[in-house]
């Protein structure tokens, strides 16, 4: 729809009778707002939307003259609250003109796609509309599925976000001269630098990409827009506000780093707690989840990764911790797989009355973890160990050193024994015994000792020279073909 068109919708709602309301507050009070359309307070349920009231007092209200393309209104749809839904060939026109290129913006969208969204480029918001369409700007999803703002063919912000997950998130995008900003709940997502973006020739529209076929897919439930480049501390607050009002959680708000893992861990799972009764059950989602521990993998890789093995060891994972947060069903898991001493430290554990949320659980499960990861190295050590191998060297350093290598018999006798005691010893590492730890570092004593026996072993140290190529000098590539090596500089 064009402007002029737009213009003359309005006109005729007016003469019909339709009233308007100016509302002056946004969510959070930053001045500078041009656009808010806020959907939380829509009536009638699956209802056609033929606008959508500017809040912001300068009435420029999002219409759609056109039945056929008329998104609806869909109650209580995000934390108790109106959304706009998108579908099928639905798009709104915003009778608003700006120079979209030689001045400062700042956009925010609270949005949801489908999680069924079939992959291609569709639109929450952007202005490729209208006679200026050669120059534009695009916020919503590319090709492949994920997060994009477009700023000309080929240009832009990429991203690895794929929103078609029906969270809703909330969309940043900031233009400070020609460089635009783009983050996704509270965190940057990239940036990307472009001159020409468009200017008052261009339309701006919502739920659509560009042509037919490329209409969001979802809910729109909130889009402000600001007539210059808010700060940090603004956007950080703008964006919380949003966040609290359609419960939208942000990874980054709810991990609480602390000094040590341990507290850490915990804590964020504390938050994560806390936050129920205003987030809901979408709280403990694998989506919410996954990015919280992405969060803690960020800020500890080596704790989380040590955490993540142990977890899955014991057929868990981070996330199912997270959601078990009234039991010590996974640290059980865990600390009773280290055997009798570890499952001993957490009888006295909960004997002093450590809840579920005490850090000291998480200390004794890496604790627990660590002594089965010594377990678990002896039992590849072994796994290494071939007897028929090893009983072949024996024999042939006893037939060719008859003198010199004298104890064949013996290391043959107690391979003898060893291999026939292996799978109980395994079955002993498998349950974490100490007994068992013992004989098979036995078994690998032997190996060490009947192999370093050898009686062609008559050095103390080996040698490691460090070689070098020379292109110019002393040799040249051939000399690599002639399997000649040139010691370097370094080595005196």
């Amino acid at each position: 729809m064009c402007f002029k068109n737009g213009a003359r919708y309005l006109r005729l709602l007016a003469l019909l009778g339709v009233a308007f309301t100016a509302y002056s507050q946004s969510a959070v009070e930053i001045s500078g707002c041009q656009l808010w359309l806020d959907a939380s307070e829509l009536t009638g349920d699956n209802s056609a939307l033929s606008l959508w009231q500017d809040r912001s007092g300068h009435r420029f209200h999002a219409i759609q003259p056109d039945p056929g393309r008329q998104p609806r209104c869909a109650e209580q749809a995000l934390h108790g609250r109106s959304t706009v839904r998108f579908h099928g060939k639905a798009f709104l026109s915003v009778p608003l003109q700006r120079e979209w290129s030689g001045e400062n913006w700042t956009v925010f969208a609270v949005a949801s796609l489908n999680a069924d969204t079939p992959a291609n480029y569709r639109g929450i918001i952007g202005n490729r509309f209208g006679p200026g369409n050669a120059s534009w700007w695009s916020l919503g999803t590319k090709g492949d599925g994920t997060c994009y703002l477009e700023l000309a063919a080929g240009i832009g912000v990429n991203t690895t976000w794929l929103p078609a997950t029906s969270r809703a998130c909330v969309y940043t995008v900031v233009k400070q001269g020609e460089q635009f900003s783009l983050y996704r709940n509270n965190k940057p997502l990239g940036t990307a630098t472009q001159s020409d973006v468009g200017g008052m020739a261009n339309e701006l529209r919502i739920g659509m990409w560009f042509a037919d076929g490329q209409e969001w897919n979802g809910d729109i439930a909130e889009i402000l827009l600001y007539d210059r480049a808010l700060d940090d501390e603004e956007r950080n607050r703008m964006e919380t506000g949003l966040a609290e009002k359609w419960a939208v959680p942000f990874a980054g708000n709810m991990v609480f780093r602390e000094s040590a893992w341990a507290e850490t861990l915990t804590n964020t799972r504390k938050a994560l707690r806390d936050r129920e009764p205003q987030f809901g059950p979408a709280l403990w989602e694998d989506g919410v989840l996954g990015e919280v521990w992405e969060e803690l993998t960020r800020l500890y890789p080596a704790e989380a990764a040590r955490f993540e093995r142990y977890t899955v060891m014991a057929q868990y994972s981070p996330l199912e911790w997270f959601r078990r947060h009234q039991d010590l069903t996974v640290e059980k898991a865990v600390i009773e797989a280290a055997g009798s001493g570890m499952r001993t430290k957490a009888d006295d554990l909960a004997a002093a009355g450590a809840a579920p949320d005490d850090p000291r659980w998480v200390s004794l499960m890496d604790e627990a973890g660590r002594i089965r990861d010594t377990f678990v190295a002896c039992e590849q050590q072994l796994d290494q160990i071939n007897f028929a191998a090893l009983r072949r060297v024996v024999m042939d350093l006893s037939t060719a050193f008859p003198d010199r290598y004298t104890e064949g018999p013996s290391y043959l006798k107690q391979l003898d024994g060893m291999e026939v005691g292996l799978p109980a010893i395994r079955e002993r590492l498998a349950r974490c015994d100490e007994a068992a730890l013992t004989d098979a570092r036995e078994i690998l004593a032997l190996q060490r000792e009947a192999l370093l026996a050898n009686p062609l072993l008559d050095f103390d140290r080996i040698l490691l020279p460090d070689w070098a190529w020379f292109k110019t000098g002393r040799a040249t590539a051939p000399c690599r073909e002639q399997g000649l090596m040139i010691p370097s500089p370094r080595f005196p």
